[in-house]
């Protein structure tokens, strides 16, 4: 169900819903095969979609609207209010599969219809396929397919800090937009200098930088920042092609170009553990395990987050088989049920047959519970009286 947080400003019944916007086709019939429309437009009558709005000053808007079609380059809905052009907002989109989308763009057209109600046009940053939604025939209004099984998935809302540190490409302006909607406070800088100045400065949960900066690597940027006292989580994005050239003391890459569930689902993860919000994964202990392989098996859990990120990357199946491999032998051999559950599955999707069906899904699912792999209670207390003496 979407997030009770999310404010419908304007409720229609399904019967006046789809009326009106039977309406709207019917008039608008006359222009959908406009020369000038470089892809098909597809009918797409999705309720209660969940979307953010970046409005003038900073302030972020929650809402449900009534989606009315979909295209590769932006879609239209009905929003019971006026947003100002320019505007950008993310729009969170449940596909055939039941895999949630996270897409930005930008209002392009808005157009006054009856009350509070206008139709919002918006413009997307990157292209998507708009045939992996649930979509009508392009460019025909008598085919109506209108989702009514699948739930709204609505984008975390986070609390914290954020500095994106890169050379401002569209890629960072892109996920920087993405961290904002969720309510996360986000600075970016594009030199090291910068970034050192923003770390002493105070309070930063997570420090989140591309391969590159000003053309300083992201190691010596690593060594920089906990020079600094900074003791916080480094996230590195990775590139497609890239090794995954992840150094001591940086927690974790993410693929790039961007999947923004996956990214939310590493920083929310890496958030709320500085927090201590994060419900950790213990182990059960079989006979078979010990306390000392037991944590060691933890603490490469949480890397491995780094070499499924760059198989997603690099395309690479077997790659990504191999590492779901070791977690179920480590899970099952400590008793992490949750891994070896997770891992059993992204494996059962990998050697599926079909070859149309994801792993995305599996995958998300996958590092966000190696996120939360801890080790032992008993390890943690040897390990802190170790310290102690």
């Amino acid at each position: 169900m979407p997030s009770r947080n999310y404010f419908q400003p304007f409720r229609l019944s399904e019967a006046a819903r789809r009326q009106l916007l039977d309406r709207l086709d019917a008039n608008s019939a006359a222009t959908r095969r406009s020369p000038s429309r470089k892809t098909p437009r597809y009918t797409f009558r999705q309720p209660n979609l969940p979307l953010l709005v970046s409005h003038p000053g900073g302030s972020i808007g929650r809402f449900l609207v009534y989606a009315r079609n979909l295209s590769a380059g932006g879609m239209s809905f009905l929003h019971g209010g006026f947003l100002h052009l320019g505007t950008r907002l993310a729009v969170t989109m449940t596909d055939r599969r039941g895999e949630s989308h996270i897409v930005i763009g930008e209002i392009v057209n808005t157009r006054f219809i009856i009350n509070m109600l206008h139709e919002v046009n918006v413009a997307f940053e990157s292209e998507i396929d708009p045939t992996q939604f649930h979509v009508g025939n392009p460019d025909k209004a008598d085919t109506i397919t209108e989702n009514k099984d699948s739930e709204s998935v609505s984008l975390p809302e986070l609390e914290g800090s954020i500095v994106c540190v890169g050379d401002r490409s569209v890629e960072l302006t892109q996920i920087a937009s993405v961290l904002r909607a969720t309510g996360l406070t986000v600075d970016e800088c594009d030199t090291l200098g910068s970034t050192l100045d923003r770390i002493k400065t105070g309070r930063l949960d997570l420090l989140l930088a591309e391969p590159r900066v000003d053309g300083v690597p992201f190691s010596k940027l690593v060594t920089r920042a906990r020079a600094e006292t900074y003791r916080g989580p480094i996230m590195g994005l990775l590139r497609e092609g890239a090794p995954p050239e992840v150094p001591k003391g940086a927690i974790a890459a993410i693929n790039h170009p961007l999947d923004a569930v996956l990214l939310l689902t590493l920083v929310d993860t890496e958030i709320r553990r500085r927090h201590g919000k994060l419900d950790t994964i213990r182990p059960a202990m079989p006979p078979e395990s010990d306390l000392r392989s037991a944590a060691a098996f933890a603490r490469w859990a949480n890397d491995a987050r780094t070499a499924i990120a760059h198989a997603v990357v690099s395309g690479e199946r077997s790659e990504l088989i191999t590492v779901a491999e070791r977690l179920l032998q480590g899970g099952r051999r400590h008793g992490y049920a949750p891994i070896t559950d997770s891992a059993t599955q992204l494996l059962d999707c990998c050697r599926s047959n079909d070859p149309d069906r994801s792993p995305r899904a599996e995958v998300v699912q996958l590092v966000r519970l190696c996120g939360a792999v801890a080790p032992p209670i008993d390890a943690d207390e040897a390990d802190t009286s170790a310290r102690a003496a």
